[in-house]
């Protein structure tokens, strides 16, 4: 049930806050009565979960207090990391397979939404884009997270998907996330593409064939740029025609644009951790954002929730490391993780995350739900209530 219900999340078809009230609520109570027969949350406890409370309370206390800004920045994110964690906790099979394909179906609705959306825009120039479900103009800012889980897996379903159905799924959902990250002619999903696939690549070839996976990696790669060229070149199916009539060449055409987009970025994390220090308590959410998304907490609210932020980022990719870098543990599982977190942070440096792509932070938390379970299981066992 919690599957089917991050897939329609995850689409774009229903309202992302009130969806993860009613998600919450499904999950949480009415799933797990279910299964349980009560509801209960073990993970409040957790070094995460608390921090992200602190996070919460003082982005909303001191940057977003408001009714909405209560509903957004504190009852949803809570509401995100304790679906995540009841899910795998709750959960008749082995937590691996539970993460795994509760990513598995996040990454077919965000396949859908970017299929749809595609579909509605052939042809349309990149600032003339709109939503499927809303009809409302859809910026490559806002719309290229559509493509970042499924991007950033797409090596992994390549080189490490055992089942080939879900390998062709994989790929299939691969491609139609790339042809819409053309459309939308945003930089950030192919540089998301590019470093995890890579740091995939380096990290597994590395851990499978010791010293010989780098030059292992280095026949990969070439084989892979030989083979677009040489399907570039040729055109064959046509895609040169439609690479060099994308809406991505189309802004490499007017470079000044582009420069004028790379020196505002860079200046603004040197201005947003300068004037963190000149406004502590933030109050600046009518400037720019700096994109940037513990920069932009920064900006609205101040040093303290930009700390917890900082610190709950910390902890998440520790407790990842650990997971990582744990020889009993199943390769697949964890270079999945490895994947997810890579690349969805990456997209987090580069976008004002809370107040642009709400919905994507909270498929992010719900994940980190999940994993965090999973860390308390696998590597404090004795701390672990069932």
């Amino acid at each position: 049930m919690p599957q089917i219900l991050f897939m329609l999340y995850t689409t774009g078809a229903i309202n992302q806050i009130y969806g993860m009230l009613a998600l919450g609520v499904l999950v949480i109570v009415v799933w797990q009565w279910m299964r349980k027969g009560r509801a209960f949350i073990n993970g409040l406890s957790s070094q995460a979960m608390l921090t992200m409370v602190a996070f919460c309370f003082l982005y909303f206390a001191i940057g977003e207090h408001t009714i909405p800004g209560f509903l957004y920045y504190f009852v949803c994110p809570l509401l995100a990391y304790a679906t995540g964690w009841v899910t795998v906790e709750s959960g008749k099979n082995r937590p691996e397979e539970i993460v795994k394909y509760s990513v598995y179906f996040m990454l077919v609705g965000y396949a859908l939404h970017a299929l749809l959306n595609y579909l509605s825009n052939i042809g349309h120039l990149r600032w003339q884009l709109t939503d499927f479900f809303t009809g409302e103009y859809a910026g490559a800012t806002g719309s290229g997270c559509i493509n970042t889980l499924v991007l950033s897996l797409s090596m992994y379903f390549i080189f490490l998907e055992k089942n080939k159905i879900l390998k062709t799924a994989g790929i299939i959902a691969s491609f139609i996330s790339l042809m819409y990250a053309l459309l939308l002619g945003t930089r950030a999903q192919f540089l998301i593409l590019f470093v995890v696939s890579v740091l995939f690549l380096f990290f597994y070839l590395k851990e499978t064939y010791g010293r010989t996976g780098v030059i292992r990696l280095a026949i990969v790669l070439i084989v892979f740029v030989g083979a677009y060229l040489f399907l570039y070149n040729r055109n064959i199916f046509g895609i040169r025609t439609y690479v060099d009539t994308s809406n991505l060449i189309e802004r490499y055409q007017y470079g000044a644009d582009l420069d004028r987009a790379d020196n505002y970025r860079f200046s603004s994390i040197l201005r947003g951790l300068s004037l963190m220090f000149e406004h502590p308590f933030g109050g600046l959410k009518s400037t720019k954002y700096y994109h940037n998304m513990w920069l932009d907490i920064g900006r609205v609210a101040g040093i303290l929730p930009f700390l917890c932020m900082l610190v709950y980022t910390i902890v998440i990719n520790v407790h990842l490391f650990r997971i990582v870098s744990s020889k009993e543990i199943e390769a697949d599982f964890k270079y999945l993780l490895f994947c997810v977190y890579l690349g969805t942070q990456i997209n987090f440096f580069f976008e004002p995350i809370l107040e642009g792509l709400m919905g994507f932070f909270l498929v992010f938390t719900i994940i980190n739900g999940m994993v965090e379970y999973y860390y308390h299981r696998v590597f404090l066992p004795l701390k672990h209530n069932p």
